[in-house]
């Protein structure tokens, strides 16, 4: 099962230029809803995979937050797409563009 992607993200660093952006804990928030309730559909292993470098401090402590409201039933992986990467990349540039296409 793949989920859609979620279209905001915490991006509070691109501040003075216009963006929309939302809080830490908001997505937190959604991600451990959204994980609750795939656990209580017996989905009970799932793999978050981030794409972008501000919503990190909101997705480190969400397995262990999980773990403790599932009683451990559901587990949570979350990696960084760009820890799979072989060699360095600018962002927007040509790895992140084909990646988007």
């Amino acid at each position: 099962l793949v989920l859609p992607t979620i279209q905001y993200g915490v991006s509070f660093e691109h501040a003075p230029f216009t963006n929309f952006s939302i809080k830490d804990k908001t997505l937190q928030n959604y991600l451990l809803d959204l994980c609750i309730s795939l656990g209580q559909n017996k989905i009970n292993k799932i793999i978050i995979l981030n794409g972008h470098h501000g919503n990190q401090n909101a997705l480190k402590s969400i397995s262990s937050k999980i773990a403790k409201i599932t009683k451990n039933k559901t587990k949570v992986f979350v990696f960084s797409y760009w820890r799979f990467m072989d060699r360095e990349f600018d962002h927007a540039g040509f790895v992140e563009t084909s990646l988007m296409m």
